[in-house]
């Protein structure tokens, strides 16, 4: 059982946490992104616990940022670099800091719009089989650049207030 102390608005960030990924884990399940089994206890009954696995629907919309693995569809294009910056950081190696505009573009697949994605907390309005026509502003992505000149992404893409 997840355990902890309600704060002083009453939220228990520990449980209410528990519970959301619990939701969005079951929804993406009945979407077929994930398999849920449940686990059987030593008395031979279900415990209460769900094993997940992921589907081949969800290898084929499967993202991973940093340490996350995210549901994504679309096709970011790069329209623009609007700057790049190098630096040494503290562990002397060679940071590479890229401003860019890009846009996403494709089709919405039929799981993105399924009602079950509000239920669970994700505050979406799409269609199926809608065009992606996204204006996404800029975004900043950090490299390393490797000993062979190359860049190897940093996890994360953090957006920005760079403007457009």
């Amino acid at each position: 059982a997840v355990t902890g102390e309600l704060d002083e608005f009453g939220y228990n960030r520990f449980i209410d946490g528990n519970d959301t990924l619990n939701k969005r884990l079951s929804t993406f399940a009945q979407l077929g992104l994930l398999t849920e089994q449940p686990v059987i206890g030593e008395d031979g009954k279900p415990s209460g616990f769900y094993h997940y696995d992921i589907t081949e629907l969800g290898k084929a919309y499967r993202y991973y940022t940093g340490k996350q693995q995210l549901f994504c569809f679309g096709r970011v294009v790069v329209d623009s670099i609007k700057s790049k910056d190098e630096g040494l950081t503290s562990l002397n190696k060679i940071l590479v800091n890229v401003v860019y505009k890009r846009h996403v573009e494709g089709e919405i697949p039929v799981w993105a719009t399924s009602p079950l994605l509000r239920d669970a907390g994700y505050p979406l309005s799409l269609k199926s089989g809608e065009p992606i026509d996204w204006q996404e502003g800029y975004f900043v992505q950090f490299f390393f650049r490797q000993k062979d000149n190359s860049l190897k992404p940093w996890p994360f893409i953090v957006p920005n207030t760079y403007g457009n």
